[in-house]
């Protein structure tokens, strides 16, 4: 996602090729090495990068010392996050093996989906990613390959457990989503250093419904609008600046904190305040001595209150991206 356009149009024309070279039986490893190397880069052509790295695949330049490390056979997928416990780890290898398996026993043929701006959009939410994940389950089980159950659980686990709030039969959730940070910067200079530097100064929030409840919810004291993700479920997106960077983006733009989110249903109302920080201000006296303290802080910046009534806002969050609401955007518009 973070090539052209035009390389992910030239990744289907060469997918569409290998097939048809694969099919007649002309596809050497080596050849499929040259075809996909050059796609599956970042964006500035450094494919050590890549979600999907195939450097290790069939790379006849990569032999140090004689010793052919470039034509092990091997694919690498580095966007995964690292498990907290040995059983997330086999539920993830269980995982892709059986994706790999399925694709062996029934080839798919399908062209390629451009998700366009929805991969930083839609698929930013928990919900809409548990979704696409409950798809390909389904997927491997219609195929014999399904996962079993234990390890399926292990899978759900990755999802952020979130904050609950009830108001009669309503049940609103809040989760943290995924950001993506922009670089920042001449991103070729910083080819030769360990890591690049970025903007990580958003957060972003997934606020959803599942069944009862309203169709609007007061974000900074304006109406959003849920969106349907799927199997009755609807969502939006949040996304604040949670402080200052240095060097950054937008400089001189203040931290947007407390992330303040009202809604009503059945007579009550709640008032949702969260916090990037510790509400208090300043530094904390050191790191957490356990996971108790770790999780201590993090509930000091969560402050729920519920009255009766109703919520009143001024004015609703224009549209330019269905599911993402920016609160940096000064006019107060969707991004």
């Amino acid at each position: 996602d973070e090539g052209t356009r035009e390389r992910w149009d030239e990744l289907s024309i060469t997918l569409g090729w290998l097939e048809r070279l694969a099919d007649r039986g002309e596809l050497p490893p080596e050849q499929l090495w040259h075809a996909l190397g050059p796609l599956l880069v970042d964006c500035s052509g450094n494919s050590h990068r890549a979600e999907i790295n195939v450097e290790k695949l069939w790379n006849p330049h990569i032999a140090p010392h004689g010793v052919r490390h470039g034509k092990m056979g091997i694919i690498e997928l580095r966007s995964v996050r690292m498990p907290e416990r040995p059983a997330m780890l086999a539920a993830l290898a269980v995982l892709f093996r059986s994706i790999v398996a399925r694709l062996v026993v029934s080839h798919y043929r399908s062209p390629l989906i451009d998700w366009h701006d929805e991969l930083h959009d839609r698929f930013a939410l928990p919900s809409a990613l548990s979704r696409d994940l409950r798809i390909v389950l389904g997927d491997l089980d219609e195929h014999g390959l399904g996962v079993p159950a234990l390890l399926r659980r292990e899978l759900e686990v990755w999802r952020p457990p979130g904050i609950t709030c009830r108001l009669g039969d309503a049940t609103l959730t809040l989760r943290p989503a995924l950001e993506f940070w922009p670089l920042v910067g001449d991103v070729a200079s910083q080819e030769r250093a360990g890591a690049r530097i970025v903007d990580a100064s958003t957060q972003r929030w997934e606020l959803s419904l599942d069944g009862a409840g309203p169709d609007r919810i007061a974000v900074a004291g304006r109406w959003a609008h849920l969106r349907a993700v799927g199997d009755g479920v609807r969502a939006i997106g949040v996304r604040r600046r949670v402080y200052q960077p240095a060097p950054g983006l937008h400089p001189g733009m203040p931290a947007m904190d407390p992330l303040v989110i009202e809604w009503s249903w059945a007579g009550r109302a709640q008032r949702v305040e969260l916090w990037a920080w510790r509400p208090s201000g300043g530094p904390y006296a050191g790191l957490p001595r356990d996971e108790a303290e770790a999780l201590e802080r993090r509930q000091e910046r969560i402050n729920i209150t519920t009255t009766a009534g109703e919520v009143f806002a001024t004015g609703h969050w224009t549209e330019t991206r269905p599911f993402t609401i920016d609160l940096r955007a000064s006019d107060g518009s969707r991004s």
